[in-house]
């Protein structure tokens, strides 16, 4: 139940954090958006942000070897990575933007696949990251 419980406020605090990440995009203060983005996915992943960015796609597991994970848990990250990759393209890091929205698809689909369970917002957010991956170039 403890463990439930944490979980569940690691969600909540994803999505308030989601939700400033959106004022600022708003309010375009994209840099301010792009340093939180910085801080807080190191504390999401406990991996230095530029190991993050470094990260090969088979080497996902790897984040999350030991955690307690939910489908719940799963789409909030991966909403959290899709939201970091439109605003790595705002401020034109195009290469971190895509490493986030490979991350945010690997996240979208681990929930779908782990937990088989399906979501119209989560088939929704998948669309558009591989939307944007596409754009990026990835086939």
């Amino acid at each position: 139940m403890i463990e439930r419980d944490y979980i569940l406020r690691i969600i909540q605090d994803i999505a308030k954090f989601i939700g400033k990440l959106l004022k600022l995009m708003q309010e375009e203060d994209i840099e301010s958006a792009y340093n939180l983005i910085v801080e807080k996915s190191s504390k999401l992943v406990k991996v230095d942000y530029s190991d993050l960015i470094n990260f090969l796609q088979e080497d996902y597991d790897k984040l999350f070897d030991g955690r307690t994970l939910s489908a719940e848990y799963l789409d909030s990250l991966g909403r959290y990575f899709l939201t970091a990759g439109e605003i790595c393209i705002q401020s034109n890091r195009r290469g971190e933007a895509q490493k986030h929205f490979e991350l945010s698809e690997w996240l979208l689909l681990k929930s779908e696949n782990d937990f088989k369970t399906f979501s119209f917002d989560r088939q929704k957010d998948l669309d558009h990251v591989q939307s944007q991956l596409k754009i990026m170039g990835r086939n």
